[in-house]
């Protein structure tokens, strides 16, 4: 029995720095048949399933990931970072095909450009799976698209008949499509983890009490929305709290979002409160953006009280419920 598989995507992050040679405000420009040098390049794992499971791991629970990679060589440095982290790979799928790639350009303190091709992340097929081994008492779903959409969408009625729980990282790319599977899986998440720009996109509405009372409208029990630099909100039916960020250096901030959505889940399933679960993912998403790469500063749970004990963040109470 696991305690939480998460379900989602798995990539190749290819970091590449250019020096801010190739910026020009708010726009990278590369002119037509130039020769560009470049100042580093640096290789990683990326990926919503991976990103999640690993924070998850580091926090000291039993995760198992379950995804589709390629049988390319860069599947097993996808499947290597899990390992190194104690996620069990057993349910990962292996498609015919190159893994996932993901390019960031220039991740320049808070600012960064990723270009992604899905290949195998989109091609998860409900029949790849053997139910008789996901057993778990947490889904953490991340998003995706095409057959892999379906597939989460009937792994919502597995979880159902087996006492599953959900939680639920979804991004502007399935909000902005919105299909029924999406709604399907939002009807039945206890944990919602996004954005301010996605809580907007999702919503349409303005203010963030009001996107709120929308959210929990749709399904979920617990919603967090982060707000970049400025921290993040947490939102249940009767309590709602803004955390203030620390003022630190940010080195380059892919998986900030992943960092701070797995952290606050595992303050939810250890039965925290809501402050505590904002402070432990906030924590432990500044601990991340510190570094280069999603996964090469993930704290343990020791670690995380540590800091919190040591330097707590500022939260204030909002005026809840309802958005009023």
């Amino acid at each position: 029995m696991f305690d939480i598989i998460t379900v989602g995507s798995a990539t190749v992050d290819v970091f590449v720095d250019t020096g801010g040679k190739l910026t020009r405000g708010d726009f990278i420009e590369v002119p037509i048949g130039s020769k560009n040098l470049v100042r580093n390049i640096h290789f990683d794992t990326g990926g919503g399933a991976t990103n999640t499971g690993c924070a998850l791991a580091r926090l000291g629970f039993k995760v198992a990931v379950l995804t589709k990679i390629g049988n390319d060589h860069n599947a097993g440095m996808i499947t290597e970072a899990l390992d190194d982290f104690g996620c069990d790979t057993s349910l990962v799928v292996v498609g015919d095909g190159p893994s996932d790639y993901s390019i960031i350009l220039d991740a320049r303190g808070r600012d960064r450009t990723v270009l992604t091709i899905k290949r195998m992340n989109d091609r998860l097929r409900f029949d790849e799976l053997d139910l008789s081994r996901l057993k778990t008492r947490w889904f953490y779903f991340c998003t995706m698209l095409g057959e892999s959409l379906k597939t989460q969408a009937r792994l919502v009625n597995h979880a159902l008949e087996n006492g599953i729980r959900i939680a639920y990282n979804c991004s502007s790319y399935i909000i902005e499509r919105r299909p029924p599977e999406f709604f399907e899986i939002l009807r039945n998440t206890e944990v919602l983890v996004l954005n301010r720009e996605e809580a907007e996109l999702l919503t349409h509405r303005e203010g963030i009490s009001a996107m709120a009372d929308r959210i929990l409208e749709f399904g979920p029990s617990v919603v967090a929305i982060t707000d970049g630099a400025k921290g993040a909100y947490g939102f249940s039916k009767d309590r709602g709290l803004f955390i203030r960020s620390h003022r630190i250096e940010v080195v380059e901030n892919t998986g900030a979002g992943d960092a701070f959505g797995a952290a606050f889940v595992a303050g939810y399933i250890l039965g925290k409160d809501l402050r505590t679960c904002l402070e432990i993912g906030a924590t432990e998403a500044e601990s991340v953006i510190q570094h280069l790469g999603a996964k090469n500063r993930l704290l343990s749970k020791e670690e995380i009280e540590r800091q919190v004990e040591q330097n707590p963040h500022k939260i204030d109470p909002l005026r809840w419920p309802g958005g009023k």
